[in-house]
């Protein structure tokens, strides 16, 4: 996790933003999670991609550079050569639940909620 990324984006658009970002992103956490799970259980391989790159975003921007770079591995496992890999991708979930879950935490105490 970088905090950096966190002072530039409040340097750049104000301590409120980011503080509205970061509230966002976990508040978004659990419907994310949730799209992921439920496309690759489904597989439903736009579902999936359309949740992890929507996730991968959001972590990039919020400087949770473990979390999307977890996103990277989800999609590359999606993206493999012939069919998806679908038994790969449920495996990764529970390290995605773990990092997000992490995330969010030391989100929330960042922006003091």
């Amino acid at each position: 996790m970088s905090t950096t990324v966190l002072v530039d984006l409040a340097d750049k658009f104000g301590t409120d933003t980011a503080e509205r970002f970061v509230r966002a992103f976990a508040d978004l956490w659990p419907v994310r999670r949730k799209r992921i799970h439920t496309a690759i259980h489904t597989r439903d391989i736009e579902a999936a991609m359309d949740a992890v790159l929507a996730l991968r975003s959001g972590a990039m921007m919020a400087g949770a550079g473990p979390l999307a770079r977890h996103t990277d591995l989800l999609c590359t496992t999606l993206l493999a050569p012939g069919t998806p890999g679908w038994a790969d991708a449920s495996r990764l979930l529970e390290a995605l639940d773990d990092l997000g879950e992490g995330t969010v935490e030391i989100l929330r105490g960042c922006a003091g909620r």
